[in-house]
């Protein structure tokens, strides 16, 4: 069986073994031993072993051949550890670190500082992980087009994150990684309106 641990679009960790008693075709449910697997739509997905990372139970699986990757956004260097072990999901799923580089609820100040925590090169976190406002970010950035200056949805996401999660896509869809659950995106304006990599922005 493959052991390797798998990711959703959003940056969360998928069970390595689960069953979906709500995924049945009838009486019968979804049981998955290898991380992912392909529900019947198609689309790869997992069960999550947190759903406060997800916001729901589970989520569409990053494909394995990008699995260090966002849409928009990949570790760097990949495999990135700080001096005690800790990699970036580590630091995303314990609520270290922010998308904007900042500290995280979880962070403990009297741990001191990111920069007190460098792995290889004197690299810290802020700079290796995506989820910490790091990594090295492929250029989306569509010609002409800008996104509305400071726009954060109610919950206080920007134009960067719908992009690096798959949470919509340049032709104002929702994208892998948003949950039909969550709704339309929300906001005034929404995304759609604002963002470019959701097919708004100023062009």
């Amino acid at each position: 069986a493959d052991t390797s641990t798998r990711y959703t679009w959003n940056g969360c960790e998928c069970k390595k073994q689960w069953t979906d008693p709500s995924s049945g075709e009838g009486a019968r449910p979804q049981s998955c031993q290898t991380s992912c697997c392909q529900g019947h739509q198609g689309n790869w997905w997992c069960m999550v072993e947190d759903a406060d990372c997800e916001g729901d139970t589970h989520g569409n699986c990053i494909p394995e051949d990008s699995e260090e990757d966002l849409p928009t956004c990949k570790n760097s260097p990949i495999g990135w550890e700080d001096n005690e072990g800790d990699d970036c999901a580590t630091y995303r799923a314990e609520g270290w670190c922010t998308p904007s580089g900042g500290y995280g609820e979880n962070w403990d100040q009297t741990w001191g500082s990111f920069a007190a925590y460098t792995g290889a090169g004197g690299v810290s976190a802020l700079k290796a992980c995506c989820h910490c406002g790091g990594g090295a970010r492929k250029d989306t950035a569509q010609p002409g087009c800008a996104d509305i200056s400071g726009w954060l949805d109610p919950y206080g996401v920007g134009c960067s994150l719908y992009s690096d999660y798959a949470w919509c896509t340049p032709t104002g869809g929702t994208g892998l990684g948003w949950h039909e659950e969550w709704g339309a995106p929300k906001g005034n304006p929404p995304a759609t309106t604002a963002c470019c990599a959701c097919g708004g922005g100023t062009r």
